[in-house]
């Protein structure tokens, strides 16, 4: 079996997890670096019309999938159907405790460091229980904070990293117990423990503008034509108010806190640029 065959069988064993993936869609996503400036695309398919081809890496081009299926052929939260998949993106900070007491069904190395990881339930999780167990398990494991929506994508084991400029590592199989359904309460309830910002809580660092440019791409198919307008803008009549709608905004579309807050500090009109707190505080009074 090739490389490329063994990575098309990985994605079909996890689209598997979800009932009705032959008729579901998933998505390949691409990274374009090689051109400026990089361009990032989705690219929805039935996964019974996924082949090898299908997985080729140009140059200068990082891989990504879908671990979530989707109804339709958008990226996006509401589309999301149904399955017995959680997920995190585990970066070199993580909890290598907390993985090793909830071992994941596939980890895999996507540069020296940083990995990424699928755990199958036992049940089946519809959208409000998959989202809050995501998100128990991604403050469970210390995993990026911004990687539980089921919009997310991850890269594709193996794949050349060109960010880091590393090819990612083999597949590490885990068969041992899924995640049964009392441990999954405890990660429903962990997540809604920390579903909220305890006062006084540090915001994010801003990321770089190239991090930032990859970030709104990557969320670029979910966001209305009007919201691109406005984070494109130059200026905003009522500065905090419009702050203010879009967070809310973006709440309402499932992106994580933290995914909003990045994509509003890098805007023309973010007045608190040199006060970072106020803006996080702000993201997280817009949830209501």
């Amino acid at each position: 079996m090739t490389h490329v065959e063994m990575q098309l069988e990985f994605l079909r064993d996890v689209w598997a997890l979800t009932p009705g993936h032959e008729t579901a869609y998933a998505f390949l996503s691409r990274h374009h670096r090689g051109i400026d400036p990089p361009i990032w695309k989705d690219f929805p398919r039935l996964t019974k019309d996924i082949h090898v081809d299908d997985l080729s890496q140009g140059t200068k081009q990082d891989l990504y999938f879908s671990p979530k299926l989707f109804s339709q052929g958008q990226r996006l939260n509401v589309n999301a159907i149904s399955g017995k998949v959680l997920f995190a993106d585990l970066d070199d900070e993580y909890s290598r405790s907390a993985v090793a007491d909830v071992p994941p069904r596939w980890l895999w190395e996507t540069s020296p460091g940083n990995w990424q990881a699928i755990w199958k339930t036992v049940g089946l999780l519809h959208y409000d229980t998959f989202q809050r167990a995501n998100r128990g398990l991604t403050f469970l494991t210390q995993a990026d904070p911004g990687g539980w929506a089921a919009s997310k994508v991850l890269r594709v084991p193996g794949s050349f990293n060109y960010k880091r400029n590393e090819r990612g590592g083999d597949l590490l199989f885990n068969r041992g117990t899924d995640i049964s359904d009392m441990m999954l309460r405890d990660l429903v309830n962990y997540g809604d423990q920390a579903k909220r910002m305890p006062s006084g809580e540090e915001a994010p660092g801003v990321v770089s503008s190239s991090d930032h440019l990859e970030l709104l791409q990557s969320w670029w198919d979910t966001l209305p034509l009007s919201m691109r307008s406005q984070l494109k803008a130059r200026r905003a009549r009522d500065r905090s108010l419009t702050l203010y709608q879009l967070a809310g905004d973006m709440h309402a579309l499932g992106l994580p806190p933290e995914d909003i807050f990045q994509l509003l500090a890098h805007t023309s009109f973010n007045k608190f640029v040199s006060r970072p707190d106020a803006l996080w505080k702000l993201i997280h009074d817009a949830k209501g």
